[in-house]
């Protein structure tokens, strides 16, 4: 049985793996600011700590838990629609994540787990990014969590801290809130149950690359004993045009629904998904659930959550 810290443990990744970890027998401690929605909450077996990490207090409360593992899941979001204050978000994800990393150090953990985004590699140079792609962040969240990755492998360097970095694909499935970056799925089905209009940017004709929940949880897992000191692409491997992604939904609620496209703006990019080679060759790993099974399970919760 493992001891595990998990930041932000009460959100939407988060909260599943802590689930998933607990029902392993691990022992599972979450550092997080507790969220009162019913869909991201605190496991009930977990060790709850109602901390900030960006309060430095944080170094010393992870060397008094003494984790085997650190799984740094905490960030703070960004988007043209979402007009976080840049100075929060750098307090975040990068003090925040320097902090975490200190405590790290300090209780001389086996392995600790970044999960970055996409978003570090801005507009595409070429489709099919793979790890090697330039580094060209265009939102103040990409930039920060592209300078987070940077002191995790600095802390490797300086201190010898073992690390696996995951850049993630746009993630989707049950719990996910409506209201945060990358939540275009849960938007969405929010929207077709409710009967609202949908509107999208661009003309649905540019791509992304979704990964359901599960695969994550997968993945997170093998980085227990795989992948130790790299970074990985974790994605469905292809991309999902948004026009395909509405037919998807279509079917699955059977109703036709025509979105209101409206135009991008500078920020927004046009066609992005991973090249998952590296992952699939040294993690031993590839996702198990396609687009239309991963939304009609996350369709299934929703509809039992709220009753319709």
């Amino acid at each position: 049985m493992g001891n595990y810290l998990i930041t932000g443990g009460s959100g939407f990744v988060g909260s599943h793996f802590v689930g998933r970890l607990i029902e392993a027998g691990h022992r599972v401690h979450v550092i997080d600011v507790r969220s009162e929605d019913p869909h991201t909450k605190t496991h009930p077996k977990a060790i709850y700590h109602n901390a900030d990490i960006t309060d430095t207090a944080v170094i010393d409360l992870i060397d008094e838990i003494q984790p085997d593992y650190v799984y740094h899941l905490a960030t703070a979001f960004s988007s043209p629609t979402n007009n976080h204050d840049v100075k929060d978000i750098v307090e975040v994800n990068v003090l925040g994540t320097i902090n975490v990393l200190e405590g790290a150090v300090k209780a001389n953990v086996k392995r600790f787990v970044f999960t970055s985004t996409g978003a570090v590699y801005g507009q595409p140079a070429y489709i099919g990014m793979d790890e090697n792609h330039p580094l060209c962040p265009v939102t103040p969240y990409g930039m920060t969590k592209r300078s987070a990755e940077e002191f995790v492998q600095l802390y490797n360097r300086l201190y010898d801290l073992p690390y696996t970095i995951l850049r993630l694909a746009t993630v989707y499935g049950m719990r996910q809130l409506t209201f945060s970056d990358g939540d275009l799925i849960a938007d969405l089905i929010q929207k077709y149950m409710h009967h609202s209009p949908v509107t999208l940017k661009g003309d649905g004709q540019y791509s992304r690359d979704f990964i359901y929940i599960e695969d994550v949880l997968d993945v997170l897992e093998i980085c227990i004993s795989r992948g130790s000191n790299a970074v990985f692409n974790i994605g469905s491997g292809h991309g999902t045009l948004l026009n395909e992604l509405i037919n998807l939904l279509n079917a699955t609620f059977e109703m036709h629904v025509e979105p209101n496209f409206v135009p991008n703006d500078h920020t927004q990019v046009k066609d992005s998904y991973f090249d998952i080679s590296h992952a699939l060759a040294q993690l031993d790993w590839s996702p198990r659930f396609d687009l239309a099974d991963g939304i009609l399970e996350t369709v299934h919760y929703y509809r039992r959550t709220l009753r319709m």
